[in-house]
C-alpha cells in the first residue's frame, strides 16, 4: 500500500522520501516506457517571482513534468507568491495524488504537501 505523503515525511531519517520519488518515478517509467526513450525532450520550464532562482523543473516529453527546489535551506519554506507556467490541462502529482491545473500555477501550491513533485498529465 502507498503510504501518504506526511508519513512518508516523518521518515525522513530512513531515507524513505527518496526511496518514495525513486519507486513512483521508477513505476510510472515502467507503465509508460514510450515517455523516457531517446526520441522524449527535456523541456525546461521558468519560475517567475522573487525566489524564481530556487525552481528546477522540467517537461519530459509531453506527459511528464519534474519539479525540485534549488538551494531549500535558502529558501526557507517560502516561495513569495513565485509561479510556473505548466502545459494546458489536469496533472496529477504522483506523490501526493493531488491534482494541479496546467496554466500559472503557485509553486507553492504545488509543493505544500511534498517538497518535489513528479507530475503526470491526465488523459483526454
Amino acid at each position: 500500500t502507498d503510504m501518504r505523503a506526511k508519513a512518508i515525511l516523518q521518515e525522513a531519517d530512513s531515507g524513505a522520501p527518496k526511496l518514495w520519488v525513486t519507486y513512483r518515478a521508477l513505476t510510472l517509467r515502467r507503465a509508460h516506457p514510450e515517455w523516457f526513450d531517446a526520441k522524449s525532450t527535456y523541456t525546461p520550464l521558468f519560475a517567475a517571482g522573487a525566489k524564481a532562482q530556487h525552481f528546477v523543473g522540467y517537461l519530459r516529453g509531453s506527459h511528464v513534468i519534474t519539479i525540485v527546489p534549488r538551494w531549500p535551506l535558502g529558501l526557507g519554506d517560502d516561495w513569495s507568491g513565485t509561479t510556473v507556467d505548466l502545459s494546458v490541462g489536469n496533472w496529477t502529482n504522483l506523490l501526493t495524488n493531488e491534482v494541479v491545473r496546467g496554466g500559472t500555477t503557485r509553486v507553492a501550491d504545488v509543493l505544500k504537501r511534498f517538497p518535489v513533485a513528479l507530475l503526470v498529465k491526465e488523459q483526454e
